[in-house]
């Protein structure tokens, strides 16, 4: 059983990296394929454990430093590849309230470090024409969508194997 979890793990991460890369060389739909590469997070997690779901973040994360795009790294290593695992024990408490405070909490401390990160080690988001007030409120209403759509994809997922077996 442990040699299937390696095995679906160094898949999972092989895929999360090609679709990183896209990211990085396709000139749209950059965040379409940060979405999905952090959906194979929450798969690993259906279909082996949280455990081994955090060695397919942690081996992506290390992976996607050789990416010629840094913020598409930024942006999974912050935001889009641990939200998998926290959306895991965020939706464990069974508590509607406090799984959105749990969401948006993390999503809000993330958003922050990418934006600390990008100002460092990027292009100041502050050159940009649009407010930080206006691209916060904009991000809030994303992020709920990300969510929305990532519980669908995974349901979806559930379904397909429970036909399966």
């Amino acid at each position: 059983m442990k040699s299937n979890y390696i095995a679906k793990g160094g898949l999972f991460t092989a895929l999360s990296i090609v679709l990183l890369y896209l990211a990085c060389i396709l000139p749209t739909n950059k965040i379409a394929l940060l979405v999905l590469a952090s959906a194979m997070i929450p798969l690993m997690v259906v279909t082996c454990n949280v455990k081994y779901a955090f060695l397919v973040y942690v081996a992506t994360s290390a992976l996607s430093f050789i990416l010629p795009n840094k913020g598409i790294m930024i942006l999974y290593i912050c935001i889009f590849g641990l939200f998998g695992i926290i959306k895991y024990f965020a939706e464990k408490t069974h508590n509607r309230i406090f799984e959105y405070l749990i969401k948006y909490a993390y999503f809000n401390l993330t958003l922050f470090v990418s934006y600390v990160l990008f100002n460092f080690l990027l292009l100041p988001i502050d050159n940009y024409k649009i407010s930080i007030g206006l691209l916060l409120v904009l991000a809030e209403i994303l992020f709920g969508l990300y969510d929305y759509l990532l519980t669908i994809f995974i349901s979806y997922f559930i379904n397909k194997l429970k036909r399966l077996k």
